[in-house]
């Protein structure tokens, strides 16, 4: 599977875009669609200083292909997803990092797609925070459910704090059109 310019707009409805470096809710500083120095991005380059959006999404591409598309194939290989179940699992894993190893993944692969649903709705909640977030990929993944409005949430920083403030919602889509050649 590659990268579609749903699956990105999906994943950047999820997660957000701030142009410029953040300190997230770990007090890690962050920048883009959720990159942080641990993606081997030099975030810091963009404290008090926004880049365009297309930057960020350019970024944030790079590290996907790298990273967390040859993982999320691998992981589902011999079975073919379709655009929504790859972008379901794109933003899990983006969110937690645990295609490889997460029991809802392993149900679905065993064709137990009851159980796999309740395995993603009912785990890697963090406390219940991601709960809708969780139920958004669940309906994505397994009932090809696309959110009504695909508005990313961009978000400018304050100062002194570094912390994200209230989004505008932006159609980021001619921007990955552009990007990732319409497709």
């Amino acid at each position: 599977m590659n990268l579609t310019v749903r699956s990105l707009a999906y994943l950047a409805l999820e997660e957000g875009l701030v142009p410029e470096a953040y300190l997230d809710s770990g007090n890690v500083w962050t920048w883009a669609i959720g990159l942080t120095a641990a993606a081997g991005v030099k975030v810091q380059q963009y404290v008090n200083r926004p880049a365009p959006i297309d930057v960020c999404i350019k970024a944030t591409i790079a590290h996907i292909n790298a990273t967390y598309l040859p993982q999320i194939n691998r992981t589902f290989a011999g079975h073919a997803l379709n655009d929504a179940q790859f972008s379901a699992a794109l933003s899990f894993h983006w969110n937690t990092g645990a295609i490889g190893r997460a029991h809802w993944v392993n149900d679905w692969l065993a064709g137990d797609h009851d159980r796999a649903r309740h395995e993603l709705t009912s785990n890697y909640l963090n406390g219940g925070l991601l709960q809708a977030r969780r139920n958004r990929e669940a309906a994505l993944f397994f009932d090809g459910k696309w959110p009504a409005d695909m508005r990313c949430p961009v978000r400018s920083v304050s100062h002194p704090g570094y912390h994200p403030v209230k989004p505008v919602a932006t159609d980021i889509t001619p921007i990955l059109q552009q990007i990732l050649g319409g497709n």
